[in-house]
């Protein structure tokens, strides 16, 4: 409410563990792009897509922003699988959306505190995702403002 009340738009983009190739039902490819790991691709997904009955956070959070927020409907996301991504592919998808849609300012939400971490902690988990978004962030230029938010404490330590 607060960002709408101050004239902003928030596009979402969802580097998550969910499979965007099991999203489908008008989510149609934004980005592909051919790299080493293979076809890497991000999907936009509204609250008609279809996903993973057990894990398509996207989808949910469309389906809950078009509840709360009819005026504004239909919402989207844009999601795209996290593994797949290395910091070059992820700037581009980024800058791309970044100009798609006059994007001034890059939030970024860790789950955790992976991305605090220095690499040699004892029980270090799977932090390699983190490492990406925060390189590719320091990479975009041409922004107002970036941050990086950790969230969820101490959720990091079932990882290792």
């Amino acid at each position: 409410p607060e960002l709408r009340r101050l004239g902003k738009r928030v596009i979402f983009g969802s580097y998550s563990f969910g499979c965007v190739e099991s999203i489908s039902g008008g989510s149609p490819v934004v980005f592909r792009e051919q790299t080493g790991r293979g076809d890497v691709k991000a999907k936009r997904v509204s609250a008609a897509s279809h996903g993973d009955p057990f894990y398509a956070p996207e989808i949910h959070l469309c389906k809950h922003l078009d509840a709360s927020f009819p005026e504004e409907a239909p919402h989207f996301i844009y999601a795209y699988y996290a593994r797949d991504f290395c910091v070059p592919t992820l700037r581009r998808l980024y800058e791309q959306l970044i100009a798609e849609h006059a994007v001034d300012a890059v939030v970024a939400i860790d789950g955790g505190t992976d991305s605090l971490m220095a690499g040699d902690e004892a029980g270090l988990g799977d932090p390699i995702e983190d490492a990406v978004t925060v390189a590719t962030l320091a990479a975009l230029e041409g922004l107002h403002l970036k941050l990086l938010l950790s969230v969820g404490f101490g959720t990091d330590r079932f990882n290792g």
